[in-house]
């Protein structure tokens, strides 16, 4: 949903720039409506996050001893930046937007970045899925 999302913003933001205030206007209504969204849709995310966690994972050591733990170690960053970037986005970026309307293109580079770094989080999970969860490994 949030990484989603993003992809039609973006492309509103890009049409805020054109000489046609009503994409402007469209732009400036739909980002509040997205941060709501997307707030409730990490909050959902950084739940099932952590209790899928601690379910495969088991222990912490295993979260530095096992290949699983690692890569699961660099997507919780990866996830962290996304939410850094996030809420720079939406309490920076955006209330400069709905005042200026030249921050369109800031707030739309920033939101590309925080698409590319959502992707990374999708490859990240999806090379999980495909790995023993840590908890299998022999204790060490």
């Amino acid at each position: 949903l949030w990484i989603g999302g993003l992809w039609p913003l973006l492309y509103l933001l890009g049409r805020a720039r054109s000489a046609d205030p009503s994409w402007l206007a469209l732009s400036r209504a739909a980002v509040p409506f997205f941060s709501l969204v997307g707030s409730i849709a990490v909050a959902a995310l950084a739940l099932t996050g952590t209790v899928n966690a601690l379910w495969l994972v088991g222990r912490v050591g295993a979260l530095f001893a096992t290949p699983y733990g690692r890569l699961l170690c660099a997507k919780i960053i990866l996830f962290v930046w996304m939410i850094a970037l996030s809420l720079i986005n939406r309490y920076r970026l955006a209330t400069r937007f709905a005042v200026e309307a030249a921050e369109a293109a800031a707030l739309r580079r920033s939101v590309l970045i925080e698409q590319a770094l959502g992707v990374a989080v999708l490859a990240a999970v999806s090379v999980l899925g495909t790995w023993a969860p840590a908890i299998t490994a022999v204790p060490l």
